[in-house]
This record gives C-alpha cells, sequence and structure tokens, in this order.
C-alpha cells in the first residue's frame, strides 16, 4: 500500500511537471510567433523602402540614358515602370514563403501538443483504473484474512460459552453432592460416606479438568482477542490509507478536470489561431497572387525594355557604321581638296606661263606688224 501511494504521488509529480512544460512551451510559441510577426512587419516595410529606392534608381539611370541619346535623335520615353511600382505595395515571395513555412512549423507544434495531451489523458484513466483496481484488490485481501480470524473468535467464544456452561452445571451438582456427603455424614454409615467421598473426589477430578479446560480456552480466547486487535489495528491502518487513497485519487481527478479545462482552452485557442493564420493565409496568398501578376507584367515590361534596348543597340552599331562611313568620306573629300590644290596650282603655273607665251606672241605679233609696214 505505500509503495502504491509513492508510486501514485511519484505519478502525480510526472504529470505535473508535464503540464508544467507544456504550458512554459505554448507560451515560448506565442512569443516567437508574436516576434516573427513583428520582424514580419518590419521587413515587408524596410523591404519595400528598399525595393523602391533601387526601382528608383534604376529608373534614374534609365532616363539619364534616354536623356544622353535624346541629342541623337531618340524620343525620352515617360517612365511608367516606376509609376506602377510605387502604387504596389506588396511583400517579397521570400518573405511569404518564410511566413508560410513558421506557420507550417506552428501548426506541427500544437499538433505535437494535442497528441501529448492525448497521451496525458489516456495515461491519467489507465492510472485511474489501476488505482481503482488495486484498492479493490487490497480491500480483498485484507478482509479474507480478518473475516476468517473473526469466525475462528465466534467458534472460539461459542465452544468457551459451553464449557462455561458445563462448569456452571458440574459446580451445581458437586454443590448438590457436597450437601449430600454433608447429610450422609449425619445420617449414613461409613460405608456409604466413603462411596459419596469417592464420588466427590471423581467429582472434583472433574471440575479440576473442566478448571483447566477452561483457562487453556481462556487463554485461546485472550490470544484470539490479541489477535482480533491486531487485524482491527491492521484494518484500521488499511482504512485509512484508503482514506489517502481517495483523498489522492480525488485530487488526481481534479487535477485532470483541470487538463480537460485547460485541454479545452488550448483547443480553443489553437482553433482560433487556425482560423487567424488561415485569414492571414488568405490575404497573404491574395497578395502572393498579385504580386505574381504584377512579377508577369514587370516580366513583360522587361522583356519589351530588352527588345528596345536591342533595338537602341543596332540603331548605336548604325550609327557607328555611318559615322565610320562619314569619317572614310571626310578623307576622301580632304584628299579631293587636296588634289582640287594641287591642280589649281598646277592651272596657275599653266595660266602665268599662258599669259607669258601669250605676251611673246603678242609682242612677236607688233614686230612683225611694225615691220611690215
Amino acid at each position: 500500500m505505500e509503495a502504491l501511494v509513492r508510486k501514485n504521488q511519484e505519478l502525480r509529480a510526472e504529470k505535473e511537471e508535464e503540464v508544467n512544460q507544456l504550458y512554459s512551451r505554448i507560451i515560448e510559441l506565442e512569443e516567437a510567433l508574436k516576434k516573427a510577426r513583428e520582424s514580419q512587419n518590419v521587413q515587408t516595410r524596410g523591404g519595400l523602402g528598399q525595393g523602391n529606392g533601387l526601382q528608383n534608381e534604376r529608373n534614374s539611370g534609365r532616363q539619364a540614358f534616354f536623356r544622353q541619346n535624346n541629342r541623337r535623335g531618340f524620343q525620352e520615353r515617360p517612365n511608367w515602370n516606376q509609376q506602377q511600382h510605387q502604387q504596389t505595395n506588396l511583400v517579397p515571395r521570400s518573405q511569404l514563403d518564410q511566413s508560410r513555412a513558421e506557420n507550417q512549423k506552428l501548426a506541427q507544434e500544437i499538433q505535437s501538443l494535442k497528441s501529448q495531451m492525448k497521451t496525458m489523458r489516456e495515461e491519467n484513466n489507465q492510472l485511474k483504473s489501476s488505482l481503482q483496481t488495486q484498492e479493490v484488490q487490497a480491500i480483498s485481501s485484507r478482509q479474507g484474512p480478518y473475516k476468517k480470524e473473526k469466525q475462528k473468535n465466534e467458534d472460539l467464544l461459542k465452544e468457551l460459552k459451553k464449557k462455561d456452561e458445563e462448569c456452571k452445571s458440574l459446580t451445581r451438582k458437586i454443590n448438590v453432592q457436597t450437601c449430600t456427603i454433608r447429610d450422609l455424614r449425619k445420617n449414613s454409615s461409613q460405608t456409604e460416606n466413603q462411596e459419596a467421598i469417592c464420588q466427590c473426589e471423581k467429582s472434583f477430578q472433574e471440575l479440576e479438568d473442566l478448571k483447566k479446560t477452561q483457562n487453556q480456552l481462556q487463554e485461546q480466547l485472550k490470544r484470539a482477542e490479541n489477535d482480533a486487535s491486531f487485524f482491527k489495528n491492521q484494518l484500521d491502518i488499511f482504512f485509512n490509507e484508503r482514506e489517502e487513497i481517495l483523498s489522492d485519487t480525488n485530487r488526481l481527478r481534479a487535477t485532470t478536470n483541470q487538463y480537460v479545462v485547460t485541454n479545452k482552452d488550448l483547443r480553443d485557442e489553437n482553433c482560433r489561431l487556425h482560423e487567424k493564420y488561415q485569414r492571414e493565409i488568405k490575404v497573404l496568398r491574395e497578395q502572393l497572387r498579385k504580386e505574381q501578376q504584377k512579377s508577369g507584367n514587370l516580366q513583360a515590361s522587361l522583356s519589351k525594355t530588352q527588345h528596345e534596348t536591342a533595338q537602341m543597340k543596332e540603331l548605336e552599331s548604325l550609327v557607328e557604321d555611318l559615322k565610320l562611313k562619314f569619317n572614310e568620306e571626310k578623307s576622301e573629300k580632304e584628299k579631293g581638296q587636296d588634289q582640287v590644290r594641287n591642280l589649281e596650282q598646277t592651272l596657275g603655273k599653266e595660266r602665268e606661263l599662258f599669259r607669258e607665251t601669250v605676251k611673246k606672241c603678242f609682242a612677236a605679233y607688233q614686230a612683225v606688224v611694225a615691220n611690215g609696214h
């Protein structure tokens, strides 16, 4: 019985420690969830600002490129991508994946807590049934010898009462015979007196034997009473232990009821958190869908920008070819101008020579004309 009580106390201490660990784990999970939400909100705001800053920087670089190429005849395009991205306020996909992973982890831990509470409830039920079985066995094991000793004591009492009645009847007979002997001594002869004395002696001897038997029976009765008192004390101890076990069982029942109430509160809290997570997941899925749509739009705009960039590179290559052709034509023109200058110098020399020749011819002609007259 002491081992049973000690085992009961150890089991109760273990269950209380497990429940305390579960409460501490639930508190840690709630704090971790709160911190994750706060960090998620902060990172969401920071990530959006950083993304807008990078997009603005990228857009400012694109604007500078268009302004630079505007001098060559390109028309500057409006920066519609920046305006469209500034209107979006979405969580990054990596943040959504991280939140989804944390939600799945929390759901798994809540499921494990539910299984642990179910296991604890089953263990409490098994402990309750084992305590009831052991209580019934202890009561039957204690009451069996007590009933046997009680029946034995009752039989001894009946036998002692019977012997006592026999002793009383013999005492009355002896008293009658003693009176008879006294009367015979007064009225009878010596032979009759001897016979009466012998009968009296036999009666006295029987009386002594009955007294011895009575003493033995009284000793047996005392031993039986001592055994009965011992078994009664044992039975009182057993009933006290039974009361303690019942009180421990009541405490365990109260603790189990408290566990049930706590489990119900935890179930309600888990349902509330599950609904809250479902709402958050729905919002995050909607944001993810919008982000994917925006990502598709950004991908289309990126492909369009890449196409335009390729066209601009082709135009730049054409411009470079035109520059090369212009430089070649310029060099050829410079060569032609050198040839023209050379030809003009040659023509000037030939003109001077022609003038001198004309002058000589005119002088000769004048001389001929003068000589002819």
